[in-house]
């Protein structure tokens, strides 16, 4: 609607938003859909579709993940240089939400180029608490049943949080490892934990 600036714009959307909001029963609802489709068919014989897809990124904590990479992936070896060039269009981290990024890509070429899956490398990917980088993959003929032009996808991500055991450790109560050898005062049994690396152990 803003994209119309002028009243002698020659464009069509606000007259059309005014029908839809005329429509008051099923019999016009459904008229109106058929007098889209038709629209939308004479708009696009000689111009370009494009579609959006949506990740949303949160662990299994249900924390919003915020830096991190995806990788789009194409052809039968999931690899990103398999991608068609002009694919994309545009990329864009919300502001307000940093784990929705938002992929405007073209249509007709991403599904011509058999986009097959998509790569994530989420941060930090090491230390106490970090992720793997995971990877999604389907069919190329899968496609054509998930994107569809002028629409778009939304995809959410749920990524499990790897947990170091060194996060947490406890001593022995009958045979202590981590107080000060030769002093036995409970003020001296403190363990001092800055220097502690992670054990590449996890916790289950």
């Amino acid at each position: 609607m803003r994209s119309v600036i002028s009243d002698k714009s020659k464009k069509p959307q606000l007259a059309e938003i005014l029908k839809c909001l005329q429509v008051d029963s099923v019999a016009k609802y459904k008229a109106r859909e058929q007098a889209l489709s038709t629209l939308t068919q004479q708009t696009q014989k000689s111009s370009k579709r494009y579609t959006n897809l949506v990740f949303v990124l949160k662990d299994d904590q249900a924390e919003p993940v915020t830096d991190y990479d995806i990788v789009l992936l194409g052809g039968s070896e999931r690899e990103p240089n398999k991608l068609t060039k002009g694919f994309f269009v545009d990329r864009q981290k919300n502001a307000a939400n940093p784990n929705y990024l938002i992929y405007y890509i073209n249509y007709d070429v991403i599904s011509k180029s058999q986009l097959t899956g998509f790569r994530v490398i989420a941060r930090p990917n090491q230390g106490f608490s970090f992720y793997y980088a995971v990877e999604y993959r389907l069919d190329a003929a899968d496609i054509d049943t998930l994107l569809k032009p002028n629409e778009t996808l939304y995809l959410d991500i749920e990524l499990h949080r790897r947990i170091d055991k060194a996060v947490f450790l406890l001593d022995e109560a009958n045979d202590p490892k981590m107080h000060k050898e030769g002093v036995l005062f409970k003020s001296e049994t403190r363990h001092d934990f800055k220097d502690q690396q992670p054990i590449d152990k996890q916790i289950d």
